[in-house]
């Protein structure tokens, strides 16, 4: 697998340069390309038609001409390899990188090394799990497309070949040309430009491979305008070039593309997440865990209270879990609490509102009973005590606004760093995840926004590794080095 891997993303990656104008004028932006590769129709060879589909390619990118995400689909139209890269300045190059060659699978990582003047980049990739090897060096032109590639050997990281890369003045590529070192193998594709589009990119082309034609390719262009502009952090998961982007938090196994999956939370150990699913009705939602184990999570199971719910959380120490149902009859969220049982169950869900009139949703539970919530639009801190809440307070400005609903809090063990949504009806720029600092005296800093697509119900790993939260329907991850710059790693250490 991993050398028909290898092999598959040595014949993808030439397509991931920016496509530029020549000195004619710029051309806009494109936003969304579909390609697909047909192979030649038996007949007449002077005028090649395409035959049966051989495979498509969709590519999504930045402001910059720069592809955020691609995915790669077989003649059936079924998913075969999917990446997406996380860009953090403006260089052609990401700095990281996942892709994944079937649902459900553990993502390859990968971590791209850019020169300081962004004349070439070194790409690191490897199995899930295992340490990343230096696959290739790619060297980029001055408009940032790909000019010359040298692979090597994972072990010995010793050079076994290169390719070199050949473009027409609207960006276009002609050609490349990949050889061995030791001259034992060779491969010229060349590309036949036969339909252009108004501003001189192809829409399709003739495919011929050391002087042989093999495929028909045929391409449609989205191009960004006001009707369909430059996606950017509040159009979801795709993220604009000063967006940082996340990547789906074990796909296919917790985000699945056959349910919703809501407010994720970790044991302390990490080997245990609890989450809702649903899957038409958002206030219908299932308790469900999963867990760690031989380097996976494992296929997700439901808790059975009997209850639907409508989100909830794991207590900091693993020990409880807090979740509301939605009540008409109440008009506000239902809460319960369940205890961890000896054997690792759970024991019968306490109702907090029949027992002391407590309403709310989106908790944060520490282990010595602080409670983080959301109640009418802000934020509360209070005290679980038994089967009661108490000394409720709202946690006041700069976190709690009156022009936006503030909700899904997130505290670190000691409450240094809070973590939480911000949504401000009819301004999508201003909502958002956002990130306060506690001051000296003990009151929350000036919120900042993260700069990462919009979502809620925040946590972070255990580990310290990952932000996680939900996005639409799924559950993502950033990896928190990436948010050092607005998150003070050194706060969420453990005491």
């Amino acid at each position: 697998m991993r050398t028909a891997l290898t092999s598959i993303l040595c014949f993808l990656v030439c397509w991931s340069f920016p496509e530029t104008t020549g000195a004619s004028g710029e051309a806009p932006l494109i936003l969304c390309s579909d390609a697909c590769r047909y192979a030649i129709a038996p007949g007449n060879p002077g005028t090649p038609e395409r035959g049966e589909l051989q495979s498509r390619r969709i590519e999504h990118r930045d402001a910059l001409g720069r592809i955020i995400r691609w995915e790669e689909r077989g003649p059936d139209d079924s998913l075969e390899v999917v990446w997406i890269g996380v860009f953090l300045g403006e260089g052609p190059s990401p700095q990281r990188g996942a892709y994944w060659i079937e649902d459900g699978a553990v993502p390859y990582p990968e971590l791209f090394v850019p020169s300081p003047d962004n004349a070439f980049c070194d790409v690191l990739y490897g199995s899930p799990g295992e340490k990343l090897y230096r696959q290739m060096r790619t060297y980029f032109d001055d408009a940032g497309r790909d000019l010359y590639q040298e692979y090597f050997a994972p072990g010995s990281q010793r050079k076994y070949s290169e390719e070199i890369y050949r473009y027409d003045d609207q960006g276009n590529e002609l050609g490349r040309t990949w050889q061995r070192l030791d001259g034992k193998a060779s491969r010229t594709t060349e590309f036949e430009i036969i339909d252009r589009d108004a501003h001189g990119r192809w829409l399709r082309r003739l495919v011929r491979i050391d002087g042989e034609l093999q495929a028909i390719d045929e391409r449609t262009i989205e191009y960004a305008s006001a009707m369909a502009p430059v996606p950017n952090a509040s159009a979801g998961p795709v993220p604009s070039s000063d967006v940082i982007l996340p990547v789906p938090f074990a796909p296919g196994v917790i985000s699945t593309r056959s349910a919703g999956e809501n407010s994720l939370t970790f044991s302390p150990d990490g080997r245990e997440v609890v989450f809702f699913t649903y899957e038409d009705d958002w206030t219908d939602q299932v308790p469900t865990r999963s867990e760690w184990s031989d380097g996976a999570w494992r296929e997700a199971e439901p808790i059975d209270f009997g209850i639907r719910a409508y989100n909830g959380a794991l207590s900091e120490d693993g020990q409880r879990l807090v979740f509301c149902q939605r009540d008409d009859a109440l008009d506000a969220p239902r809460v319960f609490v369940a205890e961890r049982c000896g054997d690792g169950g759970w024991g019968e869900p306490v109702d907090l509102t029949e027992r002391g009139g407590f309403t709310g949703s989106y908790f944060r539970l520490l282990s010595g009973g602080t409670l983080y919530f959301h109640r009418n639009g802000d934020l509360f801190r209070a005290e679980l005590r038994g089967d009661r809440v108490i000394g409720e307070t709202a946690l006041g400005p700069p976190i709690n606004t009156e022009e936006s609903v503030e909700f899904g809090a997130w505290v670190d063990s000691r409450e240094r760093v809070l973590l939480f949504t911000r949504s401000v009806g009819g301004d999508a720029e201003a909502s958002g995840l956002f990130v306060s600092i506690r001051r000296e005296a003990g009151s929350w800093g000036r919120p900042v926004r993260l700069p990462i697509p919009y979502g809620w119900s925040a946590c972070v790993s255990p580990d310290s590794e990952d932000l996680v939260y939900t996005v639409g329907e799924d559950i993502f991850r950033v990896p928190l080095p990436l948010l050092a710059e607005w998150i003070p790693l050194d706060l969420l250490a453990p005491e």
